[in-house]
């Protein structure tokens, strides 16, 4: 499994909340801050994608709910997974 950590700072003058993020497919899954982000406060959320037979490119979008706006912000991850080598007994 691959994580990434998509880092962010509040920048209003109101503390944030996530609310949900929820992702493209079931093979990624987010993890955010469940408390408050204060004005200027910092935080993260955290994208795992679990590659496990699937070779070759992927992208991936996750779609965050926040207080912060009425309109959802889209995370994209994406990259490229290589096959396992082959073994002879394969």
């Amino acid at each position: 499994k691959v994580k990434y950590d998509f880092k962010f700072t509040n920048e209003g003058n109101f503390s944030i909340q996530i609310k949900n993020v929820t992702a493209s497919c079931g093979c990624t899954i987010a993890h955010w801050p469940k408390e408050s982000i204060s004005p200027r406060g910092t935080g993260h959320i955290t994208v795992e994608y679990d590659p496990y037979n699937r070779p070759g490119p992927f992208n991936k979008n996750l779609v965050v709910y926040s207080t912060a706006s009425n309109d959802p912000v889209t995370l994209q991850v994406m990259g490229k997974v290589m096959p396992k080598p082959r073994r002879p007994s394969d």
